[in-house]
């Protein structure tokens, strides 16, 4: 949310660049605080970090695109009524 008021209103974007850029911060957010946590952990399972990373990574991407397309197919299916 700060992300998407930072970019709406101290920025003046418009509301779909605002949400790219809120977006972003929160994949980049998450992506960033699983590298830190699993660099906590032992340094000889660097590679196992590293593919935790990366599939929370992906899991909130997936995540993100699914909420896309719901909100795509409940925008169309209201245009419809």
């Amino acid at each position: 949310m700060l992300g998407f008021y930072l970019a709406y209103a101290i920025l003046a974007l418009s509301t779909p660049w605002s949400a790219a850029i809120a977006t972003l911060s929160v994949v980049g957010a998450v992506s960033g605080t699983a590298a830190f946590l699993s660099s906590l952990h032992d340094r000889r399972t660097i590679g196992m970090n590293i593919g935790f990373s990366c599939a929370l990574t992906f899991l909130l991407l997936t995540f993100i695109g699914f909420c896309l397309v719901m909100g795509i197919v409940a925008a169309t299916l209201m245009l419809l009524v």
